[in-house]
């Protein structure tokens, strides 16, 4: 199953146990396979590093390490205008409809409002994993 996750996931999922490292884990174990652009990817990184989260340079290093590791890199070929309310929230979808995804992983809601799409469903980590 193709499976784009947003950003908060992977934030998510190196940070705190549960469902998003479950998520993670899936992916390592190639039960999923997780894309991700370079913009995503970027901003997972950028966020990690911020201060309040208390991540070395190492940390961030290795888990961009095994980000890149449990990942198929996508080059999106489409740029959207769907996420009024946050447009950085474009760049997930942007990845999913060039991975030709079966799935999206979100927490944000801006995304999950929107339920769909172009076919793509959107959901929480958590019912995604109750499939």
């Amino acid at each position: 199953m193709k499976v784009v996750a947003d950003s908060n996931i992977y934030i998510s999922g190196f940070l705190f146990p549960g469902p998003p490292s479950r998520l993670l884990e899936q992916a390592i174990k190639g039960e999923i396979d997780l894309f991700i652009s370079q913009q995503i990817l970027d901003e997972v990184i950028g966020v990690m590093k911020r201060p309040k989260f208390r991540r070395s340079a190492r940390q961030v290093a290795e888990a961009k390490e095994l980000i890149e590791q449990m990942t198929r890199r996508v080059q999106p070929n489409v740029r959207l205008d769907v996420v009024k309310d946050d447009p950085t929230d474009n760049k997930i979808l942007e990845c999913a409809v060039g991975a030709g995804a079966d799935v999206v992983i979100s927490g944000d809601k801006h995304l999950l409002k929107l339920k769909k799409h172009a076919g793509i469903p959107i959901m929480k980590v958590a019912e995604f994993l109750e499939r």
